[in-house]
Parts: C-alpha cells; structure tokens; sequence
C-alpha cells in the first residue's frame, strides 16, 4: 500500500514538473535543429538528430521520475505531518469547548421565578 502511494506520488510530482510548457522546450531544441540543417542543405543528418532527441527526451523523463520517487519519500512524511497537525488542532478545539460546555455546565444559573424576581440555582450534574 505504501509502495503504491509513493509510486503515485512521484508520478504526480513527475506530470507537475513535465507540463505543457517542458515538453515544448523538449521539442523545439530538435525541431530548431531540423529547420536549421534544412536551410543550409544538410538533409542526411535527420533521423539521428529525431532519434538522439526522443531518447534524450526519455531518460530526462525517466531521470526526473527517480528523483521524484526519492522525493516521494519526504513529501509523503511532509503531508501525514500536515495532516496529524491538523487532526490535533482539532482534537484540542473539541476539548476546550468540551471543558467550555462542563464549566457553563457546573455554574449557577440564573432563573426567574413567578413573581419575576431572580433567583439563583445551582446545577449539580
């Protein structure tokens, strides 16, 4: 189970660091490189230049998803940190309203009788 969250995890960092933008550039430097043998003739050269920039493009892609599953390790630890944080800042706001609820609970309170004078009465539960 926690082989699969830190796999997914690091998947997730992986498609953040590789958006639209990462790609492009990924594909402009090779697609440039083309267009430049193109206008001075050197048209041999193509297929290396498409094949040296997929497999470039795959181990920058496969080298990033490594170092996001190391990543993944902390950032898993960074967020179950987080969330028991949050879990305490909760337990301890229901125990003050719960000692908030007891001691409104064991005050006196303050009742009118009939002939609407106040009378003082203490709760014993």
């Amino acid at each position: 189970m926690y082989i699969s969250r830190l796999i997914r995890r690091a998947f997730t960092e992986t498609k953040r660091v590789w958006n639209f933008d990462r790609i492009w550039l990924a594909v402009l430097a090779p697609v440039g490189a083309i267009a430049y043998r193109w206008s001075t003739g050197q048209f041999s050269d193509t297929r290396g230049t498409l094949r040296a920039a997929f497999i470039s493009s795959a181990v920058a892609y496969c080298g990033t998803f490594l170092v996001n599953l190391v990543r993944a390790v902390t950032l898993l630890d960074k967020d179950q940190r987080q969330e028991l944080q949050v879990k305490r800042e909760d337990i301890a706001n229901l125990q003050r309203a719960l000692a908030e609820s007891k001691r409104l609970i064991a005050a006196p309170s303050l009742l009118f009788d009939s002939s609407e004078e106040i009378v003082g009465r203490f709760r014993l539960w």
